[in-house]
């Protein structure tokens, strides 16, 4: 579904992403993992637009996106979970989730499907998004990202900064979506244990290179925990 080939990527003389290639594969959960500062977000802000590829190809669907802003790749069936959630903290979280269907017509009511993958986003509907803890505002993050009715979703580290017990509701609630809704999943991740509980499939990143990729369930016997470890 989605797939990079030799993308290369400088800020200022820095060579941050190194001749990039890898696949997605449609209706699998495919982590990109790696330690702080290998450039996966920067991966990320180039696959949505937020930044511009100097060199390399990124296609979609098996059409090339680099030049599409980054609403016409929302409107093309990708949605963005970004790192740190970014939901409006003043706007109730219905107002939030409606603001995720902005690229469609918008929906007279939040979809039920959604309140059933996250129950406490229907009990606190008219509760601004700034009282949420950091757990229920990922919630509502990912809920406001299924708003757009995607083909595709990319997280950037859903695990940062929210306590276990949510995390691993977040993660069966991934698996449900790629498993039962037929949802591909494009995950940044680094907490290794989160990562062996939910991937289809890997890619590892390290200086800016792709250096190990493989099936999920093969992560311990591939031995690559020392690339995403500090």
């Amino acid at each position: 579904m989605l797939k990079v080939e030799h993308v290369h990527q400088y800020y200022g003389g820095s060579h941050i992403l190194r001749d990039v290639s890898f696949e997605v594969p449609e209706g699998t959960l495919t982590v990109l993992m790696g330690r702080n500062g290998v450039g996966k977000t920067t991966m990320v802000k180039a696959l949505m637009g937020i930044v511009s590829v100097r060199q390399g190809n990124i296609s979609f669907n098996g059409k090339l996106i680099n030049k599409l802003p980054s609403y016409e790749r929302v409107a093309s069936g990708i949605a963005y979970v970004p790192q740190g959630r970014e939901i409006f903290p003043r706007l109730t979280v219905e107002e939030n989730l409606f603001i995720g269907a902005a690229s469609h017509q918008a929906p007279k009511k939040i979809p039920e499907y959604i309140y059933d993958l996250f129950p406490i986003l229907k009990d606190m509907s008219s509760r601004n998004g700034g009282d949420l803890s950091g757990g229920q505002q990922q919630q509502l993050a990912i809920g406001r990202a299924l708003m757009s009715q995607p083909k595709m979703i990319i997280l950037d580290e859903p695990t940062e900064g929210i306590q276990p017990n949510i995390i691993q509701q977040i993660g069966k609630t991934l698996v449900q979506l790629v498993k039962e809704q037929g949802m591909t999943i494009l995950l940044i991740e680094q907490y290794l244990d989160f990562i062996r509980e939910v991937a289809d499939k890997y890619v590892v990143m390290s200086r800016g290179e792709i250096v190990a990729s493989g099936d999920g369930e093969n992560i311990d016997r591939d031995g690559i925990a020392h690339l995403v470890s500090v």
